[in-house]
């Protein structure tokens, strides 16, 4: 399972392709004209009896066969027509890669605000040392121009 692309609820797929597989199955499929009644589908177990949920690409692949007819999430290319150069692929949704979203958990107020704080002192601080500098500088502006004008007071 890989969340919230696959997930499980109450032994059914769920998650965002989950849900998508699952529509797609029964929109195709629907009921069994060939006497097999109801199409379902069980994440609990494939089509020989063993568990259905692998751990490993590998187990994954072996998996294929005729007797288990979807497997998913399989990784391919929106143009493979092939999965094991033997069974049908349909990419359902493109992407240039995956990307994981997942909810942080929640933080008081305390800790956003110490968060934040730690997060930004260091432009803080560059912001005093250059409010420090600049007041030096305009401080010795203003002393060389008082120096200058006490001169010209004097001369006069």
């Amino acid at each position: 399972m890989y969340p919230p692309y696959v997930t499980e609820i109450n032994q059914q797929p769920a998650g965002i392709i989950g849900e998508l597989i699952q529509e797609l199955i029964l929109y195709s499929c629907g009921k069994c004209q060939g006497g097999h009644g109801e199409t379902f589908i069980d994440i609990k177990t494939n089509g020989k009896g063993a568990a259905a949920r692998k751990t490993s690409m590998s187990e994954l692949q072996a998996d294929v066969d005729d007797r288990t007819h979807v497997t998913f999430p399989v990784l391919g290319n929106m143009d493979d027509e092939k999965f094991l150069k033997e069974f049908v692929f349909v990419p359902v949704v493109q992407s240039p890669g995956i990307a994981f979203i997942s909810l942080a958990s929640q933080l008081s107020r305390t800790e956003v605000v110490t968060l934040t704080w730690n997060r930004s002192w260091p432009i803080v601080f560059l912001i005093v040392v250059m409010g420090f500098i600049v007041a030096v500088l305009i401080w010795i502006a203003v002393s060389i121009h008082l120096k200058e004008v006490t001169k010209e007071k004097n001369r006069s």
